[in-house]
């Protein structure tokens, strides 16, 4: 009766905008907040990847700074993707949740970043 009725449709647009609302979020707050970075994965799903410049620190001291300030990010080692021993620059990698954050939450995590 859900699906028949057009309720889930209905959901799947919800979301939709609600997560590409939250994305931008993300993208727009590392930008304002850091600069110009190399943000990968925006045309789908809950997570980016984010190649951290050479101004900023490798992904390990990275994680250990945004854990000081209540954030979390992953390595690749976390997200059990992939080693980061196994990529090129693998250790300037992290990702970056947002399903579960609201804009305001993830634009001052990302200030508090920067």
């Amino acid at each position: 009766d859900f699906i028949v009725a057009g309720g889930y449709d209905r959901l799947l647009k919800r979301l939709r905008r609600t997560y590409r609302s939250r994305r931008d979020a993300v993208v727009a707050g590392i930008q304002a907040s850091i600069g110009k970075q190399d943000i990968r994965g925006t045309d789908c799903g809950t997570h980016l990847i984010w190649r951290l410049s050479k101004d900023l620190p490798d992904a390990v001291e990275f994680q250990s700074l945004a854990s000081q300030c209540g954030i979390v990010v992953y390595t690749l080692d976390d997200a059990s993707v992939a080693s980061r021993h196994l990529i090129d620059d693998g250790d300037r990698i992290v990702l970056l949740g947002f399903a579960a954050c609201s804009e305001v939450a993830i634009l001052t995590s990302l200030a508090l970043l920067g």
